[in-house]
């Protein structure tokens, strides 16, 4: 269950299942642990478990940022373009009225 292999691209929607399903794995184990040692071994895969959604979630994110970036970058060539080719205009306007 905690492969990064497997939920390195997971999808948002997965998470909530894959947390319930650490929680779940989690209580069953816990049942059956006698003592202090095992309890922590318990609690060692569970967060192993949850750390693996947690990379999920960063790598998301980490993707999501990288978009919203390129996006930005290309709202910003649009407005530049935009005022370059505004200030050619208006160039050419003024050419024509001063000839």
């Amino acid at each position: 269950a905690n492969n990064p292999a497997i939920h390195s691209g997971s999808d948002p929607s997965d998470w909530k299942a894959d947390l319930a399903e650490a929680a779940v794995t989690n209580e069953l184990n816990a049942g059956e642990t006698k003592g202090a040692a095992q309890q922590s071994v318990v609690n060692g895969w569970y967060l192993n478990d949850v750390a693996v959604v947690q990379a999920a979630q960063n790598s998301y994110i980490a993707g999501s940022s990288m978009r919203n970036g390129n996006l930005l970058t290309l709202l910003g060539l649009g407005v530049a373009g935009e005022l370059i080719i505004r200030g050619v205009e208006r160039e050419k306007r003024q050419r024509s009225t001063v000839a």
